[in-house]
């Protein structure tokens, strides 16, 4: 059994996104579950559980000793602050064990709504140093989960220096190229914001090159931690985490056994291929991608993480490799079992992928036809196939396994008959309208659906029958025809979403909707009013290099932000203010007017050039510092006397008055940049809830991801960048900025001015532009100060 020094066992921790895999996970062995809710989950496209099912399966982990989490993970809007706090009460009655948290406001909601619950950490907090986890502790978190970015060694590290606080480690699932809770790119390219749940996977994708490949550039490995078990439990790590929320029942089965099995001592088991229920062959068939440690073993093991550049999807286990390819057939030799019946992927780098599902008799050659079992390593069989389209040398993969999910099979779970939602439709061809009666109240919606003319048009009795599909929450419509003109010209997919969004709204208003809470109203998408337009905003200039520092930024700007990377080349922030102060310079000697800025990130390796930045700029003189992390905060507050002015970066999310109260009352920060992400409703009533603490940016280069890990097939001297282009057209810039440092950001600057939501209209006081992250000449820069001027902006 894999013990840490005191005796105590690490519990493992398993995905559920319905009441199938709830009781997968735990009669496969899992000493919890984390399950999220039908809204304020960081995977809102998995089914997810009413209040009702939580209650179901709260009792089906209970009764066999698995605890269970409630995953409110996601940033919470101020009009969705009543639906929290009911989702927290309705959630502590129907058993939750504990709650896991990334708002900074739901965790001091959570405290007054359901005291003395557990609160987790989501790993969306982005946590991944001492610092931080004390910060944790000083809020009143029981558990961190921890950033995937962290090695064994710096996990001991954290775990030594506070014991107080457990810590919970992903040990098995997928990757992101992005360093956790940092990751914007959903967002700002496709409007679907990661951070509340929506991401679209964009850095999965292929990427045109400049060469004019295209290349899955961030596609990750995924992680597979079995060899650091051992170690992880041995230096007190409290619980290990699974993955999976959207994966199937029988590969969660096959992963909670297969870590249960080498926590349990049962090692040589657990890797045995013969085992249809457990080993790598097991999981891998019903998903995996390329396996890796991921940061678990450190630098030197990165490599093996490295994004796969091939294949971004289901790729299975490697079982062979083709050897042969006589006319109309294609010769496989078998080193790991498969069989009749099972799924094969063929790939190889020159070629496109391709996927064969093999007949009910295999030809193995030499040998009688094999119709059952699987075959022996060394065998060669020959299969029906295009062989134009699989080379010789290609790699094959087990992408079905027939016996393992007949091993992996699910239990059955019994299931209430789903509700029937009489549910009303209205539409014109062009939006679609659904409006369903319950017994508290009435939900409405409209979904525009924009035609296209290669789709077969859809009249509204197809509509209906689309949106009678499948359940969702134990839901099901049951569509009746209003008023309806015209035809759809959309996939049937788009009703289908209609549907599942629909499902889920319906579904929030019977859980929210309950005794004692009638007012509850589902959010909005209303506009606010316009906002009151400041005389003169006060005007931050950020920058991260010298160059950057001309005579117009001298000019023009009240304040400048000098930021570090935590890297030698930070040498000049401390030169460049002995200047200033040796040259009399009023603005060395405004100690309102600089500001040292700390990555949101801060890596092990830069932590001591990091330390002695900020005692080097406290001794010139410097009061002001700003930070993008908890982990930051907690470095300043460790390093500095308490006379240091703190201010927060729009990375640490504050998206509702709660949120910024936490961190101005509790954590002592003056100020805090708005959300990248937010809307011009939310931006609207950000700015009037925190008037001049609240800062806007309006230009600037700002980091969609942040990776540790060198892209697939991009080549990047320190310093030099690339252009990408998705699918779509959207342009990315990857610019590598020290030897383990990848930034991703849009190809044009990320700007507000001139926009509808511009920051004058929306009566921002502290609008902030960026030169960092790119080179910007002294043109360029004008060329910003002029569009500001000109968009009505009353600045200097």
């Amino acid at each position: 059994m894999t013990t840490d020094e005191t005796g105590m066992r690490p519990e493992l921790v398993a995905p559920a996104g319905c009441l199938e895999t709830l009781e997968a996970a735990v009669t496969a062995g899992a000493d919890a579950v984390y399950v999220g809710l039908r809204h304020l989950s960081a995977r809102a496209h998995a089914p997810n559980f009413g209040l009702d099912e939580l209650a179901r399966g709260a009792r089906v982990a209970h009764s066999r000793g698995a605890r269970v989490f409630v995953a409110l993970n996601t940033l919470v809007r101020p009009e969705e602050i009543p639906i929290a706090r009911e989702l927290l009460a309705g959630a502590r009655e129907a058993g939750a064990d504990a709650f896991i948290v990334q708002d900074l406001g739901l965790l001091r909601l959570a405290a007054d709504v359901a005291p003395g619950l557990p609160l987790h950490a989501s790993t969306q907090l982005g946590v991944r140093a001492v610092e931080g986890v004390r910060v944790l502790g000083a809020l009143g978190v029981r558990r961190a989960v921890l950033a995937r970015e962290l090695s064994v060694a710096e996990i001991e590290a954290i775990a030594a220096a506070v014991p107080e606080v457990e810590l919970e480690v992903f040990v098995h699932g997928a990757l992101c190229y992005g360093a956790s809770g940092l990751c914007l790119l959903s967002a700002l390219t496709t409007g679907r914001s990661g951070n509340r749940g929506r991401c679209t996977q964009p850095c999965r994708r292929p990427f045109s090159l400049t060469s004019g490949e295209r290349r899955n550039v961030f596609n990750m490995s995924d992680l597979w931690g079995l060899e650091y078990l051992p170690a992880l439990a041995r230096i007190g790590v409290r619980a290990l985490k699974i993955e999976g929320r959207l994966r199937s029942a029988e590969y969660v089965t096959a992963s909670v056994r297969t870590y249960r099995a080498a926590l349990d001592g049962s090692v040589d088991a657990a890797r045995d291929a013969r085992r249809a229920d457990l080993g790598p062959r097991a999981v891998l068939s019903l998903f995996g991608r390329r396996m890796s440690g991921g940061f678990l073993g450190g630098e030197e093991a990165l490599d093996r993480a490295n994004p796969d550049p091939l294949y971004q999807g289901h790729r299975g286990f490697p079982v062979g490799e083709t050897v042969a390819a006589p006319a109309g057939r294609i010769r496989v030799r078998c080193q790991a079992p498969f069989g009749p019946g099972d799924g094969l992927l063929l790939e190889r780098h020159d070629a496109p992928p391709y996927h064969l599902r093999l007949p009910e008799q295999l030809r193995v050659v030499g040998r009688r036809a094999l119709t059952s079992s699987s075959l022996e390593a060394g065998a060669v069989v020959e299969l029906d196939a295009p062989p134009s389209l699989i080379p010789v040398g290609a790699d094959v993969f087990l992408v079905i396994a027939r016996d393992v999910k007949a091993a992996c099979a699910p239990p059955v779970v019994p299931r209430p008959e789903p509700v029937a939602v009489r549910t009303v439709l209205a539409g014109d061809g062009e939006t679609l309208w659904l409006s369903a009666a319950l017994e508290r109240g009435r939900v409405v919606a409209e979904y525009p659906l924009l035609s296209e003319k290669r789709f077969a048009p859809l009249e509204m009795r197809e509509v209906a029958r689309l949106l009678a599909g499948d359940e969702v929450g134990g839901l099901r419509l049951a569509p009746e025809v209003g008023d309806a003109t015209g035809c759809y010209r959309v996939p049937p997919k788009a009703i289908r979403r209609v549907r599942r969004d629909f499902l889920r709204r319906v579904g929030l208003y019977v859980d929210v909707a309950r005794d004692g809470s009638q007012g509850i109203t589902l959010p909005s998408d209303d506009q606010p009013g316009g906002a009151r337009v400041p005389a003169a905003p006060r005007l931050i200039v950020r920058v991260d290099n010298r160059d950057h520092i001309t005579s117009t930024v001298r000019c023009r700007a009240d304040e400048i932000e000098l930021l570090a990377h935590g890297s030698r080349d930070d040498r000049w922030i401390p030169r460049w203010i002995e200047r200033e102060r040796a040259a009399g310079s009023a603005l060395a000697f405004d100690e309102r007017r600089i500001t040292l800025v700390l990555p949101p990130v801060l890596r092990e390796s830069a932590r001591p050039r990091l330390e002695s930045l900020l005692r080097a700029t406290w001794e010139l003189g410097v009061r002001r510092f700003e930070v993008g992390s908890l982990d930051g905060l907690g470095l300043v507050r460790e390093v500095l006397p308490r006379g240091a002015r703190v201010s927060g970066d729009h990375t640490l999310y504050v998206f509702n008055e709660m949120a910024a109260r936490l961190l101005y009352d509790e954590l002592g920060l003056e100020r805090v940049t708005l959300p990248l992400e937010a809307d011009r409703a939310l931006l609207a009533r950000l700015v009037a809830l925190l008037g001049e603490r609240a800062v806007m940016l309006i230009h600037g280069d700002p980091p969609l991801m942040r990776g540790a890990i060198s892209p697939g097939m991009v080549e990047l001297q320190r310093g030099s960048a690339a252009l990408l282009r998705d699918e779509h057209g959207v342009g990315l810039r990857l610019r590598r900025q020290g030897s383990r440092e990848f930034l991703v950001g849009l190809s044009e600057s990320y700007s507000r001015v001139g926009r509808r939501s511009a920051p004058g209209r929306l009566g921002a006081s502290n609008l902030r532009i960026e030169f960092a992250h790119r080179c910007y000449g002294a043109s360029a820069i004008n060329g910003v100060f002029s569009a500001l001027s000109e968009s009505g902006v009353g600045v200097k």
